[in-house]
């Protein structure tokens, strides 16, 4: 790229004073500069074109990802809920565990407080 500006400075320092000697000279320097300037413009346009679908691509593998890790998400959320339901809990601990269900819970009932407190 520096090469080509170098190039190009050169070119119009060197017919820098043939242009302005007569007019179709520097109508031909006009047009000459135009074109140059037109050039410059449509390559700038072009790296912006080019740093924009770049850009895009990346965005794109990006939505990609996140649409993949979302379904991971929702089948591990799933997993993890089929995992604590008290269902399966209770029957690997049958099973594997080789625990028994219990029953209700026993109570001590005291009629009283005063009973207790003088035996």
């Amino acid at each position: 790229m520096k090469k080509f500006f170098g190039i190009l400075r050169k070119f119009l320092i060197k017919n820098k004073m043939k242009c302005f000697k007569n007019k179709k000279k520097n109508i031909l320097c006009f047009n000459i500069g135009l074109i140059i300037i037109i050039f410059l413009l449509l390559f700038l346009h072009l790296i912006g074109t080019n740093e924009a679908s770049k850009e895009g691509f990346v965005i794109q593998g990006l939505d990609y990802q996140l649409a993949e890790l979302k379904s991971i998400n929702k089948e591990l959320n799933l997993e993890s809920g089929e995992l604590q339901s008290i269902e399966r809990i209770r029957n690997e601990a049958i099973s594997r565990l080789g625990m028994v269900e219990s029953g209700g819970p026993d109570y001590v009932v005291f009629k009283s407080i005063e009973n207790i407190v003088k035996k």
